[in-house]
């Protein structure tokens, strides 16, 4: 087992109720690990976790039943589709829509509808426990019925007679008109050619003037290109299946909500917190095991159950075994009150005692972010309050929201919800005190050696031999841009660094080197003014270059040419 008391851990095996004929104990081990929890909360945190100890407890495991209520939602469906379709074949649509609403009225009766559903709750991690407005697919019960009809275009022939050849095949040739002749191409029709200065008998068509037809050769019809000479087309209305299916379906689905007689618990345990916790943990009582929860198979449970529900709908019983009760503790010479709740346990509704406690850290922190110049100082005047110290690294490492979130699992009870947020707050700003003057440092360093680097780069002869190698206009003015970037660059990186150092520095008391290597603080609002300083000076260093009798860029030449 863990030694954090708020790791993930085993829920705690507790005794079989039916041994019990009165109300049923919560056991000591549980309580024990109450302690525990309180005890981890409390240590470093101005005092000692031994300083904690168990002083009363009122309460037990409270057994109770819940329900998940499910009311009958069977959806039917037709269409039509091409082909012969698998399903339960029945001889007409009239046929399928009796057999449907029979089938409807039987669903809603079903016995096995309900087996089949605890089956499939039991089979969920959450056991199906408290689920709202969710519909559940019971698959099993759906079924489909087909009418298988015949095409009435092609009647299952699959095929239909061609329209251009109505059937035959055979189109009237084009050329030749089914005349089966044309007209000679040696003669032109004359039926005689010319032939040693006189004129002779055309040897083509042997003196007729008229020729077979090359086309359709001299047959007068020729293979019709709609249907490529088989006279038949595929049927489309049937897909070339020769049937059509009606299909009727019945999907059975089941929509849900849960219910427990709330007022009957809040009176019988005088619980009116509980019945909310329940409602916001949800199925988490059953995945993240805060209780035993079963579900009821009985049958004679499940009968009478059927007795309070209408026709179409029906209840799946769980049944429910909670610790719960009022707890407290004597830390020192005090008394802090809670409640118990759950296997885990839980402690709720505990006292904010960790407030006075931690009081001189966290005025500690209130000072070190009021006071930027004494920042890290104070910050470390207040870090041996583990609490102080988690917040800050929390805050070091996370957004806001993932840091409250990570700092609210660790301290779940103990101190109030604005307290810790002003904890964060404070932390955050303390750490922008902390990095604010390494921030500015890195400023002036940045600057300052880009003033030298844009210096050397236009005053000195470097550049004017550079261009010598880049005769091309645009690439001498993208070597310049390079430049700028590279200075950007280098003002942010040393805004960063320097922030980052002083960060570490300050975390050195709270978290060991090897922890400390992922802390790196953003330029933020310093490092844009970097960018936008190193920006005004390379646009300010080129003109004074250029008034300083240096050869300007041939790209500032142009443009100052143009102005």
């Amino acid at each position: 087992m863990s030694d954090d008391p708020f790791s993930p851990t085993e829920p705690l095996t507790i005794e079989n109720p039916e041994i019990f004929d009165g109300p049923e104990p919560v056991p000591d081990e549980l309580l024990e690990k109450a302690v525990k929890k309180v005890q981890a909360v409390v240590k470093g945190n101005g005092m000692r976790g031994l300083q904690v100890a168990l002083a009363d407890f009122e309460g037990e495991i409270l057994r109770f039943e819940t329900y998940e209520v499910y009311k009958m939602d069977p959806q039917t469906a037709e269409k039509r589709v091409n082909g012969k379709q698998n399903g339960e074949v029945v001889g007409s649509a009239t046929d399928m829509k009796s057999k449907m609403n029979a089938l409807l009225e039987r669903v809603t009766e079903n016995v096995d509808v309900k087996k089949n559903i605890i089956e499939l709750m039991k089979k969920r991690p959450d056991l199906g426990f408290a689920l709202e407005n969710q519909t559940i697919a019971l698959d099993a019960f759906n079924k489909t019925f087909v009418v298988h009809e015949l095409c009435t275009s092609c009647s299952g022939a699959r095929a239909l007679a061609c329209g251009m050849c109505h059937g035959d095949g055979r189109a009237t040739c084009h050329r030749c008109k089914g005349a089966m002749l044309v007209e000679c191409p040696l003669c032109q029709g004359h039926r005689t050619i010319s032939a040693g200065g006189g004129r002779k008998t055309c040897t083509k068509c042997n003196g007729k003037g008229r020729a077979g037809c090359p086309v359709c050769r001299g047959r007068g019809v020729t293979p019709c290109k709609n249907c490529k000479g088989t006279g038949k087309l595929p049927c489309q209305p049937c897909g070339t299946t020769g049937w059509h299916s009606l299909i009727g379906s019945l999907v059975v689905k089941a929509k849900c909500s849960f219910w427990y007689d709330k007022e009957a618990l809040v009176v019988a345990e005088e619980a009116p917190d509980l019945p909310p916790l329940i409602d916001q943990l949800g199925a988490e009582m059953v995945t993240d095991q805060h209780a035993y929860i079963t579900i009821i198979e009985d049958e004679a449970r499940l009968k009478e159950l059927d007795r309070e529900v209408k026709g179409d709908e029906f209840k799946i019983p769980y049944k429910v075994r909670l610790p719960w009760g009022d707890i407290s503790f004597r830390l020192k010479d005090r008394i802090i009150k809670g409640r118990l709740f759950g296997l885990h346990p839980e402690l709720v509704h505990m006292d904010p005692f960790l407030e006075e406690p931690l009081f001189p850290g966290l005025r500690l922190l209130d000072e070190a972010a009021r006071a930027p110049g004494d920042a890290a100082a104070k910050l470390k005047e207040a870090a041996p309050y583990r609490a102080i110290g988690e917040a800050v690294v929390l805050s070091a490492r996370l957004n806001p929201t993932k840091a409250y979130e990570a700092f609210a699992k660790r301290y779940p009870f103990g101190l109030k919800l604005e307290t810790m947020q002003k904890m964060l707050i404070s932390a955050q700003i303390t750490l922008r005190n902390i990095t604010k003057k390494p921030r500015r440092i890195g400023l002036i360093m940045g600057m300052l050696l880009n003033a030298v680097l844009m210096g050397a780069f236009y005053a000195l002869p470097l550049r004017p031999q550079l261009y010598q190698y880049i005769p091309a206009l645009p690439l001498q003015a993208l070597l310049d841009i390079v430049l700028l970037v590279l200075c950007m660059g280098l003002v942010w990186l040393i805004i960063q660094s320097t922030a980052t150092s002083a960060l570490h520095q300050a975390l050195a008391h709270l978290l060991p080197p090897e922890k400390r290597q992922g802390l790196t603080p953003k330029p933020g609002k310093t490092g844009w003014l970097g960018l936008g300083l190193s920006a005004s000076l390379w646009l300010g260093m080129v003109p004074l270059s250029y008034q300083a009798g240096q050869a300007a860029p041939a790209w500032f030449d142009l443009l100052m040419s143009v102005l």
